[in-house]
Parts: structure tokens; C-alpha cells; sequence
């Protein structure tokens, strides 16, 4: 708690100070471009390839557990393998078809 109680008696004066030297510093608050969106998309992406790909890969044993129900291994790479392609596979393709159907203000200088 200490140390919280530290950061925000640094950080409360700090960020009044550029509060207060607001427009003199020269920065326009501009839209970023198209690419600065696609970099999270695509590292999202990335990351959904990586399990599903993590998932084929693994090895297909069967497993018992406490109750003597035996399942295996490849069922669960399936279930975890589908759940990633209906969320994350999708998410990341409708945010890559609504960052390139958005208007030109989006466009790189």
C-alpha cells in the first residue's frame, strides 16, 4: 500500500504539469493511421495461430482423473482448437474487415 501511496504522490504532480503545459508542446491530438490499428489485430491473431498450432502438436495420450473418467488428450487440443477459431480466429478477422471498411480519416499520411 505503501508504495501505491508513493507512485500516485509522484504521478498526481507530474501529470498536472503536462496538463498544464497542454498545446505549447507541439503535438497535435491527430488520428493514427490504419497501421497503428492492424498491430494489435495482428499480434492477436498471432497469438489464436499459436494455441491452434500448440494444439496440433500435442501428444494425443489418454489421461485418467480422480472420478476414473479416462479422456483424452486430442479431444480436449479439439475442443480447445475450436474455441479458438469461433473467438479469437474471429474476432481478430471482423476487426481486420472493420478497420479496412473505415472511413479515410484512417488512412497513413
Amino acid at each position: 500500500m505503501k508504495v501505491k501511496a508513493l507512485r500516485y504522490g509522484y504521478y498526481l504532480p507530474f501529470s498536472l504539469y503536462l496538463k498544464s503545459r497542454g498545446a505549447t508542446t507541439g503535438m497535435e491530438n491527430a488520428d493514427p493511421g490504419r497501421s497503428y490499428w492492424l498491430q494489435p489485430v495482428l499480434v492477436y491473431l498471432m497469438v489464436a495461430i499459436g494455441v491452434i498450432l500448440a494444439n496440433l502438436a500435442g501428444p494425443k495420450v489418454d489421461v485418467g482423473v480422480a472420478n476414473g473418467k479416462v479422456w483424452n488428450t486430442g479431444d480436449i487440443y479439439g475442443a480447445s482448437t475450436l474455441v479458438t477459431l469461433f473467438t479469437m480466429v474471429f474476432i481478430a478477422l471482423l476487426a481486420l474487415v472493420v478497420l479496412y471498411q473505415a472511413p479515410e480519416r484512417l488512412e497513413d499520411a
